[in-house]
């Protein structure tokens, strides 16, 4: 994401309250500025080099300067923040998921803006800045959740989605983006990482673990955990286990 780049600069230029009727298709090309906006209701598809990125509320959206696309709404309503942003290069729209507390966020940062008060570009730009900072825990907030839910066999990419507050396309598009995997090939991995641990502490047998671990069939599990891992569950577990009691006995002898 945009914020995330070392040495980013930001300077507000203005910030608008944007209400759209009904409008069709028009294209954007050349605006000397960037915008970060905030939906606070309704819908738009905008399209960009044969992408198609749907907002809906709730979404943030960052338009970098000089950045061509075009969109089309049913209705709108956006907080709209103009920018001045350096160190961040790139021409490519970016839907990002926004946190519950942006919306009054949005608002507050917009009242403040309209209110002018003594320091209000500075106050306004500091909160900002402070409000992106703290993004990048919404996806660490998302891997709390995974992993909190990872003994769950109904937890799907769609929950995880709707978790971000973004679209299960985009979800999906982002997550692979990131981690270089798709979100069920990350979920299985750290089911398997748990499974592994559940399985050296030698108190449960394989069926326990694969309930433990999210996976409702048994020999799924067991077929998934030998792709990982090259073993079997029971090998991985005999194998291990033994070792870690040589290892022990060891430590024993040598104390």
């Amino acid at each position: 994401m945009f914020f995330e780049k070392d040495g980013l600069g930001l300077e507000i230029l203005d910030i608008f309250l944007i209400n759209r009727k009904e409008e069709a298709l028009r294209t954007t090309a050349n605006r000397p500025f960037s915008v970060l906006g905030y939906r606070l209701a309704g819908r738009a598809h905008m399209y960009q080099n044969e992408k198609t990125y749907t907002l809906s509320e709730s979404k943030l959206l960052y338009v970098p300067k000089n950045c061509t696309y075009s969109q089309d709404t049913r209705g709108e309503r956006v907080i709209a923040v103009h920018l001045n942003v350096s160190g961040a290069e790139g021409d490519e729209l970016e839907v990002i998921p926004a946190p519950p507390q942006a919306k009054l966020f949005f608002l507050e940062l917009y009242r403040a803006w309209t209110e002018k008060k003594e320091n209000y570009r500075y106050a306004c730009q500091i909160r900002l800045m402070q409000f992106l900072m703290e993004l990048p825990r919404a996806q660490g907030a998302l891997d709390g959740y995974l992993h909190q839910r990872l003994s769950d066999p109904n937890l799907s990419v769609a929950q995880l989605a709707r978790q971000s507050h973004v679209s299960e396309q985009y979800f999906r598009r982002s997550f692979k983006k990131k981690y270089g995997v798709s979100p069920l090939q990350y979920l299985n991995a750290a089911r398997i990482d748990y499974a592994k641990s559940l399985l050296l502490t030698d108190y449960y047998t394989v069926g326990e673990v694969a309930r433990m671990s999210g996976f409702e069939d048994a020999n799924y599990f067991s077929t998934a955990f030998k792709k990982r891992v090259g073993q079997t569950p029971l090998e991985y577990k005999k194998n291990n286990c033994r070792t870690m009691q040589v290892d022990a006995a060891a430590k024993r002898e040598g104390a």
